[in-house]
């Protein structure tokens, strides 16, 4: 995924007819594009939502999930402290994911960055909590994450990528690559 990548912006807001406050951005550094997604969490007045966070997703045209699959991106992003918040949120919710679909609807959840877990597994997603390398580089073997789902089928093909910031907070993604 070179930058010139197709990202749809998927903002609860927008969907609720108010002025959306979010925000995603490419821009240049080092010679590299890179995506950054910004949530402020704030709600507009006119609006009566009690939505925070912003996605933003993008349909590739099928990396297949073989075994020796692996995924690798760099990323960094924080979420507000809660501090700033107030301190009487509920911050169960609260992350920084980057989610990865298989063309039958089952997904893997990389969490970078959360609040308090709670971690709900699913028979359509599991959530894992990668550590990056001292470049902030995330390497993951896709196929054996895949394959902790059931109905996982070897040799699908990736139908989404989604990078979600869930409450307030910020991230960047860059140097995405899913290969052998």
């Amino acid at each position: 995924f070179n930058g010139d990548q197709r990202w749809q912006l998927i903002d609860p807001l927008m969907l609720l007819s108010c002025k959306s406050l979010q925000k995603a951005e490419v821009f240049s550094r080092g010679g590299n594009k890179l995506l950054k997604l910004s949530s402020v969490g704030a709600v507009p007045a006119d609006c009566n939502a009690g939505v925070f966070g912003v996605s933003i997703a993008t349909y590739p045209s099928g990396a297949k999930i073989d075994p020796g699959t692996r995924v690798s991106f760099k990323a960094k992003g924080e979420l507000a402290p809660s501090s700033l918040l107030g301190g009487s949120r509920n911050y169960v919710w609260d992350r920084i994911q980057l989610t990865i679909v298989d063309k039958t609807g089952i997904g893997v959840k990389y969490t970078l960055e959360h609040g308090d877990i709670d971690v709900r597994q699913s028979p359509y997603a599991v959530e894992l909590f990668p550590v990056p390398d001292a470049d902030g580089r995330y390497v993951r073997d896709l196929h054996a994450d895949f394959s902790k789902l059931p109905g996982f089928v070897s040799g699908t093909k990736v139908d989404m990528i989604q990078l979600d910031v869930f409450s307030v907070g910020w991230v960047e993604l860059d140097d995405l690559c899913i290969s052998k």
